[in-house]
């Protein structure tokens, strides 16, 4: 029959290895759910970075862009914004990078 000091050191060891799995565990939930929101703060600054970049280079009043002269010059920019960034969201909502839910 085992005696008290050799049950003991074993039992700790069980308790201390249950644990570490539990503590494990909860900090790859936490850092899943971190992850998924960095995902989402990435693909919406993507989304409004494109607008953002045609806008500015429309906006430094350039002489030699094809644009510039044409009558509708400034709806195509404002087109090509919209284009940009509906098409980046619906890729990154088909990609689940928008999605409420946690994964």
């Amino acid at each position: 029959m085992p005696t008290t000091l050799t049950v003991y050191p074993g039992l700790l060891d069980n308790l201390l290895h249950v644990n570490l799995t539990l503590e494990t565990k909860s900090l790859s939930k936490r850092s899943h759910a971190q992850d998924v929101q960095m995902m989402k703060v990435s693909s919406w600054a993507a989304i409004i970075f494109a607008p953002t970049l045609v806008g500015a280079i429309y906006g430094m009043n350039f002489e030699n862009m094809p644009e510039v002269h044409c009558r509708y010059g400034d709806l195509w920019a404002l087109f090509l914004m919209v284009v940009i960034a509906v098409g980046l969201y619906f890729i990154f909502k088909r990609t689940d990078w928008l999605s409420s839910h946690e994964r």
